[in-house]
């Protein structure tokens, strides 16, 4: 009766998790590639728009990408479920703002986007971000330590920051058919804004795992052994699309910042 008891509980557990997994349909990959080329389109300066992964037909993850919002607000992570616009609410993550603040604003986001359920909304409340800053209290003046400055010091907070036995690496991997070469796609960016928020890696498809091949690029970029790439989360066996931390062992953020980005 025990072992029945405990196979029904697993059996629930995996019905629920099920019930989650909501794979992408047509439709709704091609209302977020509309809307995506829509935003594009309105953020077309230098650093305004940045898609760091597309929508695919499948897929249990909808679009990625970064926006340049106007201050106080700045860089904002927009992430969309699989099933929107028609269903669920996109999450934001303001990438220049820290503590109270950042939460603040990011809830603010949120509740309009959910307010506008089953229709595209990305560019209605991003573009209302301002108001909502300033409803939470966020002003240009907020003092610096709610404010991601891009010091020294706010750039080991973002994309590479120093761990017990190395460095640790914040990483947003893309991959898929539509991926043909392995590689850093934002190191112009990285080198140019110090407080990016992550690095952006595509894998083209293997006979190789996924995060197998991720350890030998970022060997090869950093001029180690892939022995010395550490992934916080899983082994190399696992699939490493998403974002995930990659603990460097044995280096400094220093060098491997540069030699990072001594990359072509």
């Amino acid at each position: 009766p025990k072992l029945c008891g405990f196979l029904c509980i697993i059996a629930g557990w995996h019905h629920c998790i099920l019930d989650h997994l909501v794979t992408m349909d047509a439709e709704s990959a091609g209302r977020q590639l509309a809307e995506i080329e829509a935003l594009q389109a309105i953020y077309s300066g230098e650093g305004e728009f940045e898609l760091l992964e597309e929508p695919v037909e499948g897929g249990l993850r909808g679009a990625c990408f970064r926006v340049r919002c106007a201050a106080p607000v700045g860089l904002v992570l927009v992430s969309l479920p699989s099933g929107y616009p028609a269903a669920g609410t996109p999450t934001f993550t303001v990438e220049e703002l820290r503590g109270s603040s950042a939460s603040a604003v990011a809830e603010g986001l949120l509740a309009l986007a959910s307010d506008r359920q089953g229709e595209e909304c990305v560019f209605e409340v991003l573009s209302a971000s301002p108001e909502v800053a300033a409803e939470a209290g966020v002003t240009e003046e907020t003092p610096a330590e709610s404010r991601d400055t891009g010091s020294t010091n706010d750039q080991a907070s973002s994309w590479i920051q120093a761990s017990d036995g190395g460095t640790l690496l914040r990483l947003s991997i893309r991959s898929g058919p539509k991926v043909k070469s392995s590689l850093v796609t934002n190191l112009s960016e990285l080198r140019r804004v110090t407080n990016a928020g992550s690095v952006c890696v595509d894998l083209a498809p293997s006979r190789n795992t996924e995060n197998y091949e991720l350890a030998s690029l970022l060997a090869s970029s950093l001029q180690i052994r892939a022995e010395e790439v550490e992934f916080i989360v899983g082994g190399r066996k696992e699939k490493a699309t998403g974002d995930r931390q990659a603990l460097i062992k044995g280096l400094l953020p220093e060098d491997v910042s540069k030699r990072l980005l001594s990359g072509s």
